[in-house]
């Protein structure tokens, strides 16, 4: 396949070339699918057989969502307020935890030397 030298072209003919490729490329896949699912359909039809009984479009198990409303296309989930520093680092005191979320690597090192998070409890 020939393809045609581009190195000359302005930028404005470059995107121009991209928009009449991206479209040539959409209108080729939609004569595939075309192509395809009549294929599939004959294929079917011939082991008697319908389609939609071979391709299950639906996940083998469904799950509910936590906060999901019905009919709305996204989660909502419920914002959480802010939460006073439950304990504190005795070796810096600028670092906080809330107790909430995965326990900070100071909160980690002070558990495995021995202390106890009641230790490291704000008062």
């Amino acid at each position: 396949m020939a393809i045609p030298d581009i190195s000359k072209l302005t930028v404005a003919e470059l995107e121009e070339l991209i928009k009449s490729c991206n479209a040539q490329i959409e209108s080729r896949k939609k004569t595939k699918k075309k192509e395809l699912a009549k294929k599939f359909k004959e294929l079917a039809k011939s082991e008697g057989l319908d389609v939609a009984e071979i391709v299950d479009d639906k996940p083998a198990v469904t799950r509910k969502r936590r906060g999901k409303k019905a009919g709305s296309k996204k989660a909502v989930r419920k914002k959480r307020g802010k939460v006073a520093p439950k304990y504190r680092n005795p070796a810096n005191s600028r670092e906080t935890w809330t107790g909430r979320g995965r326990k900070p690597a100071w909160v980690v090192a002070a558990l495995d030397s021995g202390k106890k998070l009641q230790d490291l409890a704000i008062k």
